[in-house]
């Protein structure tokens, strides 16, 4: 939800997808008890509107959080994230809230990392350093468990093959017609699409690196061993 003024502040908030230890809830209902340590509260959000995009309300923003907490709901504390794109930084900043430990938010817009640390300020989260970057340039030299990208299909076509150190994408900003182009070049560079979420005109894909071993997958049961099939070269 955007917050239009400090009036609202505290009434408007976006509450942060959380989780409890029943996963015998629906796999897209709003979890609100973390699985991993029963005594952080939930919690929400605060995104005040602002001109940096992602206060959680567009479709893309909305699919790109529900993989994000599907997939890393049962992995231990302290796993790392990068975010392309960060707009408001609210991908980084809720994946602070499920337990990620080094997370970087890069973007090219100076407004955008002034509102991300502002969002993350505001919301008393430590630990999510946003740096000024060009994402055409990114190119990673560590392993990262996750490598979130909202922008436009276009661009994550351009910059996949640099993102051979992620062992989890969660690419957004897609339109349906542009689906089958994204997978192509997912699978020619050896990433398997696990799975696909698809709402109005938009698409955002869930893919891990083929291969990809250790505990990050076994630790996701969700989606460890369900690769969508529809994307196989088979």
């Amino acid at each position: 939800m955007i917050v239009k003024s400090m009036n609202e502040l505290q009434r408007c908030s976006v509450r942060c997808p959380q989780r409890n230890s029943d996963h015998r809830a629906r796999p897209d209902a709003l979890r609100t008890a973390h699985s991993t340590a029963h005594t952080i509260e939930a919690r929400h959000l605060v995104i005040p509107a602002s001109l940096a995009f992602g206060t959680g309300e567009h479709a893309t923003t909305a699919m790109s959080l529900r993989f994000l907490e599907q997939l890393t709901r049962d992995w231990k504390p302290g796993w790392s994230l990068v975010d392309l794109g960060i707009g408001s930084g609210i991908l980084a900043l809720a994946a602070k809230c499920f337990g990620a430990g080094q997370v970087t938010g890069i973007d090219n817009d100076p407004a955008a990392i002034s509102v991300a640390k502002s969002n993350a300020g505001l919301n008393k989260i430590r630990g999510a350093r946003f740096q000024l970057g060009d994402v055409h340039k990114f190119n990673p030299t560590q392993q990262t468990d996750v490598i979130t990208a909202n922008l436009y299909c276009d661009l994550l076509i351009e910059i996949l093959p640099k993102l051979r150190f992620g062992g989890w994408l969660i690419l957004s900003g897609i339109l349906r017609s542009q689906e089958d182009e994204l997978a192509h070049v997912l699978q020619q560079n050896h990433y398997d699409i696990i799975r696909a979420k698809r709402r109005g005109k938009w698409v955002a894909i869930l893919a891990r690196s083929t291969g990809m071993g250790g505990r990050r997958i076994s630790e996701s049961a969700n989606f460890a061993v369900v690769i969508d099939r529809r994307y196989s070269k088979n």
